[in-house]
């Protein structure tokens, strides 16, 4: 988030967002076997490993929004938007089998969910706190 820092709330979130996607993608297809293990890994001691990454990214942004100015900060909405986003993961490596049309489909998610994110804040009009 804070790789931008002099740009407004939307172009950090935004660069966040590129740039995670494509590192995620990146470890999803160099570690491709085991990603899928990890998919798959219900019943097992990595059963619960995805939902800890996402609330560790949802702990993240919520310590982002307090930052910028967000005090009032929604952790039950913001936790149910990135396990939205989140769950693309999972989708991308039961449906793309190759790193080219996983990239063209995370592009265009990422676009619908940036979308979504643009007008969360523009709703708020950076009058009110809550997120």
């Amino acid at each position: 988030y804070y790789s931008g820092a002099e740009a407004d709330i939307l172009s950090q979130l935004k660069t966040s967002m590129e740039r995670e996607s494509a590192a995620i993608l990146h470890l999803i297809f160099d570690r491709y076997d085991e990603t899928v293990l990890l998919y798959k890994s219900a019943g097992s001691s990595l059963e619960h490993y995805f939902d800890m990454l996402v609330q560790r990214k949802i702990d993240e942004s919520a310590a982002f929004f307090r930052a910028v100015g967000y005090a009032g900060v929604d952790e039950t909405l913001l936790g149910l938007l990135i396990s939205v986003q989140f769950d693309c993961y999972r989708r991308i490596i039961a449906l793309c089998r190759d790193r080219e049309s996983a990239e063209r489909s995370m592009d265009t998610l990422m676009t619908y969910h940036f979308g979504g994110w643009t007008a969360i804040f523009n709703s708020a009009n950076h009058e009110r706190e809550d997120i």
